[in-house]
């Protein structure tokens, strides 16, 4: 399916960087904006 890795790439991205905490608060609303972002897409 046409940008799955896409998607894969990003949600594994978010969860290395999700550990450091200087970053987390910013870094969890982008993963959230598109999360939300592809559950509009995929309506």
């Amino acid at each position: 399916m046409p940008g799955e890795s896409d998607r894969f790439n990003k949600f594994s991205t978010w969860e290395l960087w999700r550990q450091d905490d200087n970053g987390a608060g910013v870094l969890v609303a982008e993963y959230a904006e598109q999360n939300f972002a592809l559950k509009a897409l995929a309506q």
